[in-house]
């Protein structure tokens, strides 16, 4: 089950005029648990096909780039108002470190994997697999990047 924004959700955060809120914060948090969640599930369907695991790749990768840019946008009205800003960092840290956690959890799963099986088509699968979440991986390590505050 999907539970992340819908793209029509996240450019009304992202153009919105008010200022950022803390359950603007909570929404792009949830969103990137949600990445995390489909990363999971197709890991953790052992018998998924190549094909699954490229369509989830690509799907994982828009949402990624979609997650991004309302983070970005949401970066801009935080500057904006530093109360906000400094009231989210906890708040994304927690979500980011537990993203970060499963991730991890899910590579040590997909390296299991690659010792049950041995066969050409299951050693491509494990890749592509780890491939993946190594894509996530990055692109949450960038949006944690950008919370950093450049002066």
């Amino acid at each position: 089950m999907n539970t992340y924004p819908s793209n029509e959700e996240l450019q009304q955060i992202a153009n919105s005029s008010r200022p950022v809120t803390i359950d603007d914060i909570h929404t792009l948090a949830a969103y990137s648990n949600s990445i995390v969640e489909q990363v999971s599930g197709t890991v953790n369907n052992v018998a998924c096909k190549m094909a699954e695991i490229r369509h989830t790749a690509a799907q994982v990768e828009l949402q990624c780039a979609q997650l991004e840019h309302a983070f970005d946008c949401l970066m801009l009205k935080a500057q904006r108002d530093m109360k906000i800003y400094e009231q989210s960092l906890p708040i994304l840290e927690k979500q980011f470190n537990f993203c970060q956690s499963r991730l991890d959890k899910l590579m040590d799963r997909a390296v299991d994997l690659i010792c049950a099986d041995v066969s050409d088509a299951s050693l491509t699968r494990q890749e592509t697999m780890m491939s993946l979440i190594e894509m996530t991986n990055n692109s949450l390590n960038n949006l944690i990047a950008k919370l950093i505050p450049s002066y």
